[in-house]
């Protein structure tokens, strides 16, 4: 989370099967990007916000690629989600905003 100056650890990834989550730096995406010469699809979380029992939360998707690729990226897409701390656990509450550019 670059903004907000924090760093995540692997527990705070999701577990899917069939998927591998994993941290990794814009600069590392770009690099196995241009290895691989395959786009590297990443979730993005920055600029949380812990007021009492109510968080927000930017999350979004984005994608990296190669170089020397002749595609282009068109858009990438981040959303507000406010959270709630009830019995221990933050449950989703809703979406606040959204940006895509």
């Amino acid at each position: 989370m670059p903004r907000a100056q924090l760093k995540l650890s692997a527990g705070a990834l999701p577990h899917r099967e069939g998927y591998e989550f994993y941290l990794i730096s814009e600069k590392a995406a770009q690099a196995e990007a241009d290895r691989t010469g395959q786009l590297v699809f990443f979730i993005t979380a920055d600029q949380p916000s812990i007021t009492d029992g109510v968080a927000t939360l930017w999350l979004g998707t984005d994608v990296t690629i190669p170089t020397d690729s002749r595609k282009a990226k068109t858009c990438c897409c981040r959303r507000l989600g406010q959270f709630r701390r009830s019995d221990g656990r933050w449950t989703f509450v809703k979406w606040l905003d959204w940006i895509c550019s």
